[in-house]
This record gives C-alpha cells, structure tokens and sequence, in this order.
C-alpha cells in the first residue's frame, strides 16, 4: 500500500520474483472501500488494486483508514506500506497511526521510508523506535517478509518432521563399521522404493557363464574394496563391456589393479548401464548443527566442477523435493532442454523425499551417496552408491 507509485509497483515486481502472492483485493473489501471513501478526493483518480496506489492527494486521516481495513480484511498475511511524507496531506502523525494498524491485528507488516532527506530520515527511526520494521529501499521491505515466510514454511516443517530414532530402521548396520559394499547399499535403496541398475556379483570368473539370462549387455565393470572410496579415480571402472568374453577380460584388469594398488578385492560388480536420462546426484551427511541433511545436483564426473547445489535439512516432503529441484541453476536440463531427455519430475520428488528419510531413520549412516542418479521421462535409476557407517 502506497501513496507513491513507483514504490509499490518495485515492490509488486520484487514480491513475485520472491514467490509472495501479489493477489487482487477482495469483492468484499472493495465494496467496503468504496462505501467508506466514496467521497474521498483520492477515490477519483485510484485504482483500487495491488498494489494499492492511494497517490498523493490521500490524506493522512484516509490513508490511515484504509490501511486499517484492508489489515482487517482477512485478504492478506503480511503487507509493506509506504508512507511517503509528502505534506500537506500526509503528515508526521503518520508514524504514531501507522504503528496502531501495525499493533491492531497480529500481521507482519513493514513499512519502506524513501529517501535521504531530514524528515524521511526522522520517519525512519521513529518507526524503528516504536517497534515497527521500517526499510529504505522496497527491495529490502519486500526481503524481510520473503524471509519471514520461509522461516514460517521451515518451522512448519520441523514441527512435522519424523523423530530420530537411536536404533536403524535397517537391520544390522551398527555391527558393521566403514564402507558399506554396493550390493548392500542398493538393497537399502530399494527398501526405501528407490531403484537401482540391475547388476550381479563376481567373485571368480567362474561365475560369468551365469550372467546370461539376467543381465542385457552393454554392461559396466567395477571393482569392490572396502578399501576403496571413489572407483573412477583410480581406474576401477570399465564401460561398454559387450560380452561375457570382454568381461572375463575385465575382470582380470580390475583385480590387477586391485593387486597393484594394494587394496582388498571384494568382488567385481557387474551391471547393466542405464542409457539416456539426466544425471543427477543425491547425497546425505549429518551435519554438526543440522543434523540429517540431503543434498541435490547435477551428477556425474562434472559435479564438483558445476558446483550446482541445493541443501534441505532432511526429511523433506515431495513439495520440498520440487523446490529443491526447481531452485538448481541447471534445472532447464530437467525439462527437456533443447530437445532433451523431459524428466519425470513428481517421480524425482517422491525419490529424494524418500532418499532423505533414510539417515533419518539409520543414524549409523555417516553419508550416503548416489552418484550419478539417472533421470528419464520414466523414473530413476541409482548407477553407484556409497554409504559409509559409523
């Protein structure tokens, strides 16, 4: 609300690239408005929108009044004023009446005093004096209710979040320190409705004749170590694997490498690749001050070049999830950029709500991690998992 009216339109326009609804005023306020102020100099020139221009001929005593009503309304949960001082029709007795409405109803409301000159300065700290929030540009009124709103939204959330448990949904996870090896680590994803690439265990060569039937090649060859964090920089990944012949000859690549490096051989991890899709990652640490928390982004090997993060403390529901998704700078991506892959975004939602609950529900989880998480317009698919116990 404004007797100005290039400060409310700054503000209309900062509120909405905030996400605050801008709504029109109400059938019932407006016939209210002008009932009361019919006669009103002011009512000959106003268009009695949002924002509420009341321009420069409203006096105090009218510009106080409509305040008061459209506070009462019932249309709106905050509101920024600007009472420009400009005399004779508004005067200083402006600060003591705009801090009645303030006080009159358990709204949030801000006020913007502009300007550098003695009286908007005077105006500006009078109102700070008397407990009322006043800013000197529209940008920053239109902030603090932005965060005002947040704050609502987050509290909101912790209220309903789930309580930490001391014992793990997941049975026997805290007998088991360090590296959780992959077969592992999917099962719990799937225990939690998130799919991962089919893949099969080999310990020996032996076991490559049983690969037919369950697994459609290309496949992907990986080396498990429990000593062994990120496969890809040391070279315990290989792609494109065509056959059982190929296979057998990656297997013994990759437990050379495990020999020549000193590290455990677990098993070879054979998997089908997932073809086509956005790859994301989806990662959980239990922060000092936050606790559980889930982290978004684009994945694959250009993630921590990107730096394209979003941060939740976990749990977060699918809404939360979207707005999660929504907020990435590379989210184009995920709506077919160009062309590209059109990702089922409600199912991606429903993934990283999921995904979030399980630190949550496993404290013996430190962090988790998958890494890439392939998108498609059908769902999703976790490609490499790490979890890391105690």
């Amino acid at each position: 609300m404004t007797n100005a009216g290039g400060t409310g339109a700054i503000a209309a326009d900062e509120s909405e690239r905030r996400g605050l609804d801008v709504s029109p005023l109400g059938r019932k306020t407006l016939r209210a408005l002008e009932g009361r102020f019919r006669n009103a100099s002011f009512m000959q020139i106003v268009s009695l929108n949002n924002p509420l221009d009341l321009t420069a001929t409203a006096t105090t005593s009218e510009f106080i009044g409509v305040a008061k009503m459209v506070v009462a309304s019932g249309d709106y949960d905050m509101m920024v004023i600007f009472p420009t001082h400009q005399p004779p029709t508004i005067d200083y007795s402006i600060v003591e009446r705009t801090v009645e409405v303030a006080k009159s109803e358990r709204k949030p409301i801000v006020v913007c005093t502009m300007g550098t000159s003695d009286l908007a300065n005077m105006l500006h700290k009078e109102y700070l004096g008397r407990g009322v929030p006043s800013f000197r540009d529209p940008q920053r009124a239109v902030g603090a209710l932005a965060a005002l709103a947040e704050y609502h939204d987050l509290r909101r959330h912790v209220a309903n979040r789930s309580t930490v448990s001391a014992t793990d949904r997941a049975p026997g996870l805290q007998k088991r320190k360090g590296l959780l090896m992959e077969p592992d680590a999917s099962a719990l994803l799937s225990s939690y409705g998130i799919p991962s690439a089919k893949s099969v265990v080999l310990t020996s060569t032996r076991g490559i004749s049983k690969l037919k039937g369950r697994l459609a090649f290309p496949v992907a060859c990986k080396l498990m170590s429990k000593d062994l964090v990120h496969k890809t920089d040391l070279g315990g990944v290989i792609l494109n694997v065509k056959s059982e012949g190929q296979v057998e000859s990656a297997f013994r690549s990759l437990a050379k490498l495990a020999r020549d490096s000193h590290l455990e051989l677990d098993g070879v991890l054979v998997q089908e690749m997932v073809r086509g899709g956005i790859e994301l990652i989806l990662g959980g640490l239990r922060d000092g001050t936050f606790g559980p928390s889930v982290l978004l982004g684009l994945g694959g090997v250009y993630t921590e070049v990107i730096k394209d993060y979003a941060v939740a403390v976990a749990p977060v529901s699918p809404s939360e999830a979207l707005g999660m998704i929504s907020s990435l700078k590379t989210s184009p991506l995920l709506h077919g950029h160009r062309g590209g892959v059109h990702v089922d975004l409600q199912n991606l939602a429903e993934v990283i709500s999921r995904f979030s609950r399980i630190q949550v529900e496993n404290p013996s989880i430190r962090e988790l991690e998958v890494n890439p998480l392939i998108a498609t317009e059908i769902g999703v698919s976790a490609v490499d998992t790490r979890i890391l116990l105690g």
